[in-house]
């Protein structure tokens, strides 16, 4: 098959699955999707955003019936319209007071609006258009990705160049974001920031880039809305792939290994990984990473922002070494663990070690070793494996479920400042 077939293939697929995640949270008795950003459980408010690209989704499909419905429910949406912009949710109506959902909103509208279907109302797309264009024109006096998102649609409306090229850090939210609004310039301005999005994915484990925004839902990382495109493997049912309606026909060229200042990637078949190299003592989001190991149904991660950190790696070896002073937290590693996984302590079973101790996690695909060494300083420390959750955890319902294990290791006594070095070797686990 063709690299172009199979692209529209992908594409196609995508638009199916953008239907049927749709489907599922369509409510026969309210006609709207239902669904919640920050509770996936619930299913009695109806967000604006979502509904628009359901819109869009049934559109893409061409057939009458779907296009009908789609008018339908554009028209129910038009209700909700001022002259401030659409609630976030159909309850808040009429206070509408998200920049950054107009902004979202603007998106999909421009999209139906150049889909050319001429049974909507095209004046009254139009008009729409041009109110949100107001709605977000305070977005311009920023200096970040929202600003940018609204520059982009704007010279797309008026018909004028841009240069494409925003300088931030990289994060998965953010690749996703400029990755939607790179279908409203020319290829030639988009090549670069495919290739390098190509790069920072894995076909079976999805993004593996920069760790700035990931987020755990429950005992699995939150999909990403290019995983249909780069990584259809990594995709189930989730309300984020609503917004794949809004994905279009590419070319992918095969990736080329980008020099990615600060952090080393690496990738094989049955693992990939991205390592912070360097990390100065900050309090950070919950959603960072300094390291975020990933294999099959597994993640490996450390999440610790309080202490310098100096890393380096080599192929299947990472290496991290912790400053730290009289009074520390614990070192912690979290892991998403299975029933079938098994932890050993210099090759017995065990729940505690100490500093020299080799620990061994063992999957079904994967063999991590792993080794705490004191490089300098004095003290004692003292390691658990025990339950519990990464501070990147989204479900905060109940705090007595435990998703994750933890390697932990605490200092029991110490005496001015100390160095550690924990080496992580992983391995593939032969049958």
């Amino acid at each position: 098959m063709k690299q172009s077939e199979c692209n529209n293939q992908k594409l196609l697929m995508t638009h199916l699955l953008a239907l049927e995640v749709g489907r599922k949270r369509y409510s026969s008795s309210t006609r709207f999707i239902h669904m919640n950003h920050n509770d996936l459980e619930n299913e009695h408010t109806i967000p604006v955003y979502e509904n628009i690209c359901f819109v869009l989704a049934l559109l893409k499909t061409k057939t009458m019936k779907n296009i009908l419905e789609a008018k339908d429910l554009l028209e129910r949406l038009f209700a909700f319209f001022t002259e401030e912009g659409f609630p976030v949710y159909l309850h808040e109506y009429p206070r509408c007071h998200s920049y950054v959902n107009s902004l979202k909103i603007l998106t999909v509208f421009l999209e139906i609006h150049s889909s050319n279907q001429k049974i909507l109302d095209e004046k009254k797309i139009r008009s729409c258009i041009e109110q949100l264009f107001k709605n977000c024109k305070p977005l311009e006096e920023k200096k970040n990705l929202d600003a940018f998102h609204y520059q982009v649609l704007l010279c797309f409306w008026k018909k004028k160049k841009i240069n494409f090229d925003f300088n931030e850090k990289d994060s998965s939210e953010k690749l996703s974001r400029l990755f939607l609004i790179s279908h409203f310039v020319t290829e030639a301005q988009r090549k670069d920031l495919i290739q390098k999005i190509a790069f920072y994915y894995h076909e079976a484990f999805g993004y593996i880039g920069p760790c700035q925004s990931e987020v755990q839902e429950k005992n699995a990382l939150k999909p990403n809305l290019l995983d249909p495109i780069f990584s259809p493997k990594n995709c189930f049912d989730h309300p984020i792939f609503l917004q794949a309606s809004l994905l279009k026909p590419l070319q992918i060229a095969k990736s080329k290994k980008i020099n990615v200042e600060g952090w080393h990637i690496e990738k094989s078949s049955f693992f990939a990984y991205a390592l912070k190299l360097q990390n100065i003592p900050k309090v950070c989001s919950k959603q960072e990473h300094i390291f975020r190991l990933l294999f099959k149904n597994h993640s490996f991660v450390l999440q610790d922002f309080y202490r310098s950190v100096v890393s380096k790696a080599k192929a299947n070896t990472v290496w991290i070494e912790f400053f730290l002073k009289d009074f520390f937290d614990d070192i912690s590693f979290y892991y998403t663990f299975d029933t079938e996984d098994t932890f050993r302590v210099n090759g017995k079973k065990g729940t505690t070690f100490q500093l020299g101790d080799h620990l061994e996690i063992v999957t079904k695909t994967v063999r991590l070793n792993i080794r705490f060494q004191k490089v300098e300083g004095e003290g004692k420390f003292f390691g658990h494996f025990l339950r519990g959750n990464r501070p990147s955890q989204k479900y905060t319902k109940n705090s007595l479920v435990a998703f994750d294990r933890i390697i932990s290791l605490r200092s029991v006594r110490s005496k001015g400042n100390c160095r550690l070095l924990a080496e992580i070797t992983i391995n593939e686990q032969k049958r």
